[in-house]
């Protein structure tokens, strides 16, 4: 449990803004926030947030030795506000909000944001990233580290990542490009899958919907064993492939050059599609 401290309750106004400085080792939380969250690195050890109002605002800010939190107070609860916040990119950021759009670049110290109902979206972050919301789009582009993703109702655009990904959609499409990862498990209840990357020899892919497509794009050098299950779907590919089995619920297996990596597609009512590289 952490000790907090102090806690204070700055005001901001349409011009005004308040900076609390912070320490390496310390990590930033913000949560109860409505509306749009802006976050911007920078190089200084401060956060300092300015909220984009005509009217007076107020923020608690709460600090211990390991986090500097904030929240909306009192004038500010359940209001839809934009605002932007700059904070040092090495310190880590855990954001959690009911109904807001958030909007986070260039940190490098992790990254966790959950929110209700609001579309996230994540440019140029390292540390790892985890994201989800129930009912909003998440688009991610030029993350080096680990990625976790959820969204219940809405689509997953993830592109130029580098580390395991992991993406679970209910009701909505998975779109991966130039996705450079030896672990990839992406998965909907109710849309479709696309793929396009690097295929390591030690590498694990597992596709999965189960009403929707699946189009997976590969290099004619990849060096793969392949797994394609489809109820009620076709198999359709670009690519020469050998089959080395026949099995039950129309499921098929081949290789691709030598066999070294691992790839599941898994398509209840859809169309498996292997493709070359554009």
């Amino acid at each position: 449990m952490l000790e907090f401290l102090f806690v204070a309750s700055v005001a901001l106004g349409s011009s005004a803004d308040t900076t609390v400085s912070i320490e390496r080792g310390q990590g930033v939380v913000i949560e109860n926030f409505s509306g749009r969250l802006i976050v911007r690195a920078w190089d200084r050890p401060e956060v300092r947030f300015e909220a984009e109002t005509r009217e007076e605002a107020n923020v608690n800010v709460a600090r211990s030795a390991r986090e500097l939190s904030f929240r909306p107070g009192r004038r500010w609860r359940n209001r839809s506000v934009t605002t932007v916040v700059r904070m040092p990119e090495w310190a880590p950021l855990d954001i959690r909000g009911n109904e807001l759009d958030v909007e986070v670049e260039g940190l490098t110290g992790g990254l966790s944001v959950r929110t209700i109902e609001g579309d996230i979206r994540i440019r140029e972050v390292s540390g790892g990233v985890v994201a989800r919301s129930v009912a909003g789009v998440l688009e991610v582009e030029d993350v080096e580290g680990s990625l976790e993703l959820f969204s219940l109702d809405d689509d997953v655009w993830v592109s130029r990542v580098r580390g395991d990904v992991s993406v679970e959609v209910g009701d909505g499409d998975i779109h991966l490009r130039r996705i450079d990862s030896r672990n990839v498990q992406a998965s909907t209840v109710d849309g479709e899958v696309e793929f396009e990357g690097v295929i390591w020899p030690d590498g694990r892919y597992e596709l999965t919907t189960h009403d929707g497509d699946i189009t997976l794009e590969v290099d004619e050098a990849v060096s793969a064993s392949v797994s394609v299950s489809t109820f009620d779907g076709d198999f359709t590919t670009e690519l020469p492939v050998l089959l080395s089995g026949l099995y039950r619920s129309r499921e098929l297996r081949f290789t691709l050059g030598g066999g070294e990596a691992t790839i599941i597609m898994r398509a209840f009512d859809g169309e498996v599609r292997l493709v070359r590289s554009r």
